[in-house]
C-alpha cells in the first residue's frame, strides 16, 4: 500500500461492466487522499488494478493497462522503420514496454 493512502472498504461486490470492458469490479473503496471512490478490479487478462470508479463505470477505463500494451504491440508489428524518426519512436515504445 502506498504511504499516506488510506482506503475504506465501502462494499464488496462483483459487477461486470460490459462486453467491451475487460474489468470486473470486486470491491469499492473510499480514497481519503482524493475524496474519490476507487474500485479494485479483476481484468480478463488475469491482472488486478485500482481504478477510479467513475472512469470504469463510464467505460473510459476498460482494462488494467493490458489493452494499451496490446495496441502498442500491434502498432510495432505493423510499423516499418522507413525513417530515423520512426526508428526513434519505436525505440521509445520498446523501452516503455520493457518497463511495464
Amino acid at each position: 500500500m502506498v504511504e499516506g493512502f488510506v482506503k475504506t472498504l465501502l462494499k464488496a461486490t462483483t459487477y461486470v461492466i460490459g462486453e467491451d470492458s475487460r474489468l470486473t469490479i470486486l470491491a469499492e473503496f473510499k480514497d481519503s487522499s482524493k475524496s474519490k471512490t476507487m474500485v479494485f478490479c479483476a481484468c480478463s487478462c488475469g491482472g488486478f488494478a485500482y481504478k477510479d470508479k467513475n472512469k470504469v463505470t463510464s467505460r473510459h477505463t476498460r482494462s488494467c493497462g493490458c489493452l494499451n500494451n496490446e495496441r502498442v504491440q500491434i502498432f510495432l508489428e505493423n510499423s516499418h522503420d522507413s525513417s530515423p524518426y520512426d526508428a526513434a519512436i519505436n525505440n521509445i515504445i520498446n523501452n516503455y514496454l520493457r518497463q511495464v
